[in-house]
């Protein structure tokens, strides 16, 4: 922020805590918003909002380098994430069963984090500030994207199809929970196949 946009320390650092604030609100609000209506749903919403948001922000923020400005492009860059980042665990949670659903969901991810992650100041670098107008770190992101367009789009995920809440859920609450015994406290909750408690 202070090398690309030349804005001091003092701003840089107030627009990271607000845009933080945003990120925890709108991943929350994101979580609510997969368990009602299918994280599959949020999760398509939230990458089109990292694919389109960034080349604009950051295009407004290289012509406007006024605080307010710049603590506004930070916000919308990281409620964008917070929108993908709140469904993506239960997203990809419900693509396991949950024998291996610690290896299934941490190899992927260690990949893609040292792939991406790895070679994302190389490719800035190489990029330069920007490309063609496109600001380099939003074209990255257009080109990350295409992997998790790919797999939104893959058959693996497992929607049902009787209801509004069925049809988007990954997951359903418990149906129901029974004392054991009245003596001990303990209880048994029941639940169907592949579902979560």
């Amino acid at each position: 922020m202070q090398t690309a946009f030349g804005i001091s320390s003092h701003v840089s650092y107030a627009a990271y805590l607000a845009a933080n604030v945003v990120l925890v609100l709108t991943s929350l609000l994101s979580g609510k918003l997969a368990d009602q209506y299918g994280a599959r749903l949020v999760l398509l919403a939230g990458m089109l909002m990292v694919l389109l948001a960034p080349t604009p922000l950051l295009l407004l923020a290289g012509a406007f380098t006024d605080p307010p400005v710049i603590m506004l492009v930070m916000m919308g860059l990281f409620g964008a994430v917070g929108l993908f980042a709140g469904a993506a665990p239960e997203g990809l949670a419900s693509l396991f069963p949950s024998e291996v659903r610690a290896t299934g969901i941490a190899a992927p991810y260690n990949v893609a984090a040292a792939l991406f992650g790895g070679f994302a100041p190389m490719f800035l670098t190489e990029m330069g500030s920007h490309w063609h107008g496109i600001p380099s770190p939003a074209l990255y992101i257009l080109l990350a994207a295409v992997p998790a367009a790919l797999a939104l789009g893959s058959p693996l995920w497992r929607q049902g199809t009787t209801s509004p809440q069925q049809a988007g859920a990954m997951g359903h609450a418990v149906k129901s929970i029974t004392p054991a015994s009245p003596d001990d406290g303990t209880v048994i909750a029941e639940s169907l196949r592949g579902e979560r408690l």
